[in-house]
């Protein structure tokens, strides 16, 4: 019993052993994914947060530029309103000359002009006198009241009423609604005063109006050339107002929006209105040409897969080293048994066992010789060997 739950026991050591090396090697390989899953995560939240970076700083961009472009021309208003100021009552020949020394197409494109709308007989009409530069479309425009429509309208009352620049909702301008078109525009008004200073109260800026210098634009161009300089690549939308929609949208760059894409909304208050510009960028294409995370992951499956390799190995190499150990400790069992066991078989006599089969049983605890060499006692004639045993 004892000898066999020993044989149990050897039997199952080189099993345990190679479940033992194969769980380390899942071992491995699991850690090794796991740090590698670790690491591309990290990594793509790294992406993520510098793609979010980048389009805020594109968005800033955006806002930036169309500040500035409008801040320009709102400049190139006031120079109008100093003229008037300075030269009144300003004949059409001032106004051309001064339009034309301002190089409107060449300085401010986008803009479709600059214009006067002066008070008329009754204090609550302005019709447009001046426009230049005085080309065919701009012809179609004199003579229209902006205080006839009502969004033109409330921008001129706040404009009036604040002494300040004052940006119109979405329209159509005169110039195109006349031919037939539905491009989307919009104006921006300065008003101008018959006093020297902007007169303290509403009551006397309503009384000592003059009359509103004004620029219209189309917002297609308007917002091509101010985007233009700013060599952003992203996808711009611009409404009118807080609530984008399909009716207030102003401008957009493309034929339509990215189905997967980032998006950044910004509110701009400018001239005592507001615009809504909504930036937008693919999801995964800001920073994606230099991101590291396929290295990352091709780097963490190739050093898995060679720990996972070497591990195996060790673990057979171990494995073969400790079956070797357990031969040699087996031989030199039964070498160190071999005499005591001769010693019995020799002195037990005929009695109780044979002299042939104390033989055979004291060879059979030698160890083996080389097949080429041979028995000594198997090497006798048989007569040889009865003639030994009957002795």
């Amino acid at each position: 019993m004892g000898g066999g739950s020993e044989s149990l026991h050897v039997g199952r050591v080189p099993a345990l052993r190679r479940v033992s090396g194969a769980m380390l090697t899942l071992v491995v390989v699991l850690a090794g994914g796991t740090l590698t899953w670790i690491a591309a995560r990290t990594a793509i939240e790294s992406e993520k947060q510098r793609a979010r970076t980048q389009l805020h700083l594109l968005a800033a961009d955006t806002e930036s530029a169309i500040d500035d472009r409008l801040l320009a021309y709102e400049a190139l208003l006031r120079a109008g309103v100093g003229l008037i100021d300075a030269f009144w009552p300003i004949k059409s020949d001032d106004w051309q000359r001064f339009t034309a020394q301002m190089r409107l197409a060449t300085v401010y494109p986008g803009l479709q002009g600059v214009g006067f709308a002066a008070r008329g007989d009754q204090r609550e009409q302005f019709p447009i006198v001046f426009l230049e530069p005085l080309d065919e479309s701009n012809r179609l425009a004199l003579g229209f009241d902006p205080m006839s429509e009502p969004r033109r309208r409330a921008a001129m009352e706040r404009a009036r009423d604040t002494g300040a620049a004052a940006l119109s909702a979405k329209v159509v301008l005169v110039q195109d609604s006349r031919r037939g078109l539905h491009t989307a525009g919009f104006l921006l008004f300065l008003p101008v005063y018959s006093a020297p200073d902007l007169p303290a109260t509403v009551e006397e800026r309503r009384a000592t109006l003059r009359g509103f210098v004004y620029g219209p634009f189309r917002a297609e161009d308007f917002f091509r050339a101010a985007l233009a300089d700013s060599g952003n690549a992203a996808f711009v939308e611009v409404f009118d107002g807080d609530a984008p929609s399909t009716d207030t949208l102003l401008y957009r760059t493309g034929d339509g929006g990215m189905p997967e894409a980032m998006t950044e909304t910004r509110h701009l208050p400018l001239a005592a209105h507001e615009w809504t510009v909504r930036v937008s960028v693919p999801a995964t294409a800001l920073s994606m040409t230099n991101s590291p995370i396929p290295w990352i992951v091709l780097g963490g499956v190739s050093t898995t897969l060679l720990l996972a390799g070497l591990a195996q190995a060790l673990a057979l190499s171990r494995l073969r080293m400790q079956e070797r150990l357990r031969a040699d400790r087996a031989l030199a069992e039964r070498e160190r048994r071999v005499p005591g066991l001769l010693s019995v078989a020799l002195v037990a006599g005929p009695a109780k066992v044979g002299e042939r089969r104390r033989r055979r049983q004291a060879i059979d605890l030698l160890p083996r010789a080389p097949p080429d060499v041979p028995d000594p006692y198997l090497a006798r004639s048989r007569p040889e060997r009865e003639a030994e045993r009957i002795a």
